[in-house]
């Protein structure tokens, strides 16, 4: 269980490579066993020539992974040139609703060529 102030780290992808209008999910992660004040960031870094949608998806049990509806993409339109170097690297915030297990879902929307993921997912 992680101190008032502690930050929990997770990586979630470690050059994961998805094809073109393919779909990778992380494993589940666990949030019952870290203090969290509802806020998370994840950190990405991302190459080849693809387009990559972050998400999502949550439950209470882990039978059934859900993307909430009023849940909102992470981050859209992410390419090897995006971020504040054009190098395919930048962090985000989200605030998910609130549940006990959650999951990554990267996609890849360009439809036509494939991306490698890595991402680090953050919360206190």
């Amino acid at each position: 269980m992680a101190e008032l102030n502690d930050i929990f780290v997770k990586t979630v992808f470690t050059a994961e490579v998805i094809a073109a209008s393919g779909v990778a999910t992380s494993d589940m992660i666990d949030l019952g066993t870290v203090t969290v004040d509802g806020n998370f960031g994840i950190q990405l870094a991302l190459t080849g020539d693809g387009t990559a949608q972050v998400d999502y998806t949550a439950s209470n049990h882990t039978e059934d992974f859900i993307t909430p509806s009023t849940a909102s993409a992470i981050v859209t339109g992410f390419v090897k040139t995006s971020g504040p170097g054009s190098d395919g690297k930048d962090a985000f915030a989200f605030i998910p609703i609130l549940h006990r297990f959650m999951k990554i879902q990267v996609t890849e929307t360009g439809t036509s060529d494939s991306i490698t993921v890595t991402a680090y997912l953050a919360t206190q």
